[in-house]
């Protein structure tokens, strides 16, 4: 599953360009010089987001971790990197991929959680958050992340507000199901989702 397309990626990282100069500031600033001692112009990060991304999308997982990781050593603070950090964790984990890094829900978790506390008006953040909670089976931690994009995105502007909407509504249909004394399997999830 995807977690979001390569427009949105651009999207994002343009809003990401208008809304929160300060924190384009401070990285350029403080911690965006490249191993050659040159600054990094925003654009220039932009491309590190997009080949990470396409080579996540590729499922060369350890080569997008591996990116991710040498730019979140020159911009540690930067909230997309850690973001987009998590999801290629969260992916690596949902394809099954075996590599030579370690992937796991809880370094994905991390990422994100470290990518919210950077930038906690970003709806994908909460999004990816809940869906690693959802794969790790914390139903209602992920119920009550989601419970507050209304409040991120009120005007419903964002298109993971749509997305986040969606797994509510399968959350609740999931937690009503558990109530009723049903049991839901992972087969069941997986059904879903085909």
């Amino acid at each position: 599953m995807d977690w979001v397309c390569e427009s949105a990626v651009k999207m994002k990282m343009e809003e990401e360009q208008k809304n929160q100069q300060k924190a384009e500031t401070q990285v350029n600033s403080s911690s965006s010089a490249s191993p050659g001692g040159d600054e990094m112009s925003f654009d220039d990060m932009l491309k590190v987001v997009e080949m990470a991304y396409s080579q996540m999308l590729q499922g060369r997982f350890d080569e997008a971790e591996s990116l991710m990781s040498a730019f979140l050593t020159l911009a540690p603070d930067f909230w997309y990197f850690n973001s987009l950090m998590g999801v290629i964790h969260l992916q690596a984990v949902l394809a099954d991929y075996k590599g030579e890094k370690e992937y796991s829900l809880e370094l994905a978790e991390k990422a994100l959680n470290r990518a919210f506390e950077l930038n906690p008006n970003d709806v994908s953040t909460y999004v990816n958050r809940a869906e690693v909670l959802l794969h790790k089976g914390d139903l209602q931690g992920a119920f009550e992340i989601l419970k507050q994009v209304s409040v991120v995105d009120p005007e419903l502007k964002d298109p993971y507000t749509a997305r986040a909407r969606q797994f509510t509504l399968e959350i609740l249909q999931a937690l009503e199901r558990i109530a009723a004394g049903e049991e839901i399997g992972d087969d069941e999830e997986e059904g879903k989702e085909g």
